[in-house]
């Protein structure tokens, strides 16, 4: 995915190969040594790791033309296994199944207005993104209690989707119909992006209550996964992820905040929205968008950090409601980091084109969350992680 040119040009990404499923439809792929060239140098510009997109085509018994796709992160088997490619490893994300092929192109509006460079098209287009449910949860000063959960669909003009079927076709559910491969198969004939903007997502957290100060630091050179979006027809839905690393390194963060006191913290990221036409067995056509990722990228006269959500709710007294094996204390005029494992994963870390996408960071020497508590003798500063023990994967750890 990472080789589209920025300029709007419409190209052919390099195929890395093919593989059957198995019975239960899992599937692996080497991938070619050596790569593609122009794989290679995006993979050398993302430390090593390729961005890459699978997809699968068919058609029911019933003549409905299906297919999916799944962005997922690979590295060349030669390499030494990073921080950043382990991280890239553990992520959770669920390939949808196949969904029916809509050949009438369904963007969000107007094709004329979706690739206009006018300031006034680009005023409505941030309008009625700011209408959508990623928008309002990645714009909102204080976060809730608990992560929101992603919706399965969502609108990028309009509140999270409800009540949709994409698999209802003239009556029939397609899921529960058998699918057998295209003669000849289902290639992607065009790519380009069709629109890039930075938006600034979340990458981090830190936590102080009574009596300490909250430290966190984002080093761009190693790694954040954000999810990747992608729809065929009305609506978007979460189909895997992407892995940003780079060969440059600047550092961002906050230091020393509190008492009292808990943000998290955005850094500016480039995404794209691609136009992807592809060609099925006998020249059908059909149209797909896909929301992506890219590097850090300060706009000009930017933020190269900023804060975000207040978290504050989800420290203080919560305490006594987290287990008691995720509990431990730092004594006084000392500190604890996060310098290892990934972090939680903010499901709304971004809004990007209205499209809300989820995204963590692997914490290492560079990307740490950190508490240092205050001086008094006799006392001592509580923490406690939100999925495990601070010492194994905690995610992100709160404070009382």
């Amino acid at each position: 995915m990472d080789t589209v040119p920025e300029d709007g040009s419409e190209v052919e990404m390099p195929a890395l190969g093919t593989t059957v499923t198995g019975a239960d439809g899992s599937w692996s792929l080497t991938l070619p040594a050596p790569l593609p060239p122009a794989v290679q140098r995006a993979a050398d510009e993302n430390g090593g790791v390729v961005n890459a997109m699978a997809s699968a085509s068919g058609r029911t018994s019933t003549g409905v033309h299906m297919g999916g796709i799944t962005h997922v992160t690979a590295a060349p088997v030669t390499s030494t296994p990073s921080a950043m490619m382990l991280a890239a490893a553990d992520d959770d994300a669920t390939p949808m199944p196949l969904m029916p092929l809509d050949t009438a192109e369904d963007s969000d509006e107007p094709a004329s207005l979706a690739e206009s460079e006018d300031e006034a098209d680009g005023a409505l287009r941030a309008a009625a993104y700011a209408k959508s449910w990623g928008s309002k949860t990645a714009d909102a000063s204080f976060a809730p209690l608990e992560e929101p959960v992603t919706p399965l669909w969502q609108s990028a003009t309009g509140d999270a989707v409800t009540n949709y079927n994409p698999y209802l076709v003239n009556g029939s559910d397609t899921r529960s119909l058998a699918i057998t491969p295209y003669d000849g198969g289902c290639d992607r004939t065009k790519t380009r992006i069709i629109e890039k903007k930075t938006f600034y997502t979340t990458v981090a957290e830190g936590h102080a209550f009574w009596d300490a100060k909250a430290s966190v630091d984002y080093d761009s050179k190693l790694s954040s996964t954000v999810e990747v979006a992608a729809k065929v027809g009305k609506n978007w839905t979460i189909t895997g992820s992407a892995t940003l690393g780079s060969s440059m390194s600047v550092s961002t963060g906050y230091t020393n905040k509190g008492p009292y006191f808990a943000k998290q913290w955005k850094v500016p990221i480039k995404y794209y929205k691609y136009k992807e036409t592809w060609k099925c067995g006998g020249g059908n056509t059909f149209i797909r968008y896909v929301v992506k990722p890219g590097k850090y990228s300060v706009p000009a006269g930017g933020a190269t950090g900023k804060y975000g959500a207040d978290v504050r709710s989800r420290d203080g007294n919560r305490f006594w409601d987290s287990p008691k094996k995720h509990r431990a204390y730092v004594a006084a005029g000392s500190y604890f980091q996060l310098s290892k494992n990934r972090s939680m994963k903010w499901s709304g870390a971004v809004s990007a084109f209205g499209v809300g996408l989820g995204g963590s960071t692997q914490y290492d020497k560079e990307h740490k969350q950190r508490i240092t508590a205050g001086d008094r003798k006799n006392f001592k500063h509580y923490i406690w992680g939100k999925n495990d023990s601070v010492s194994g994967k905690p995610g992100v750890f709160y404070s009382y």
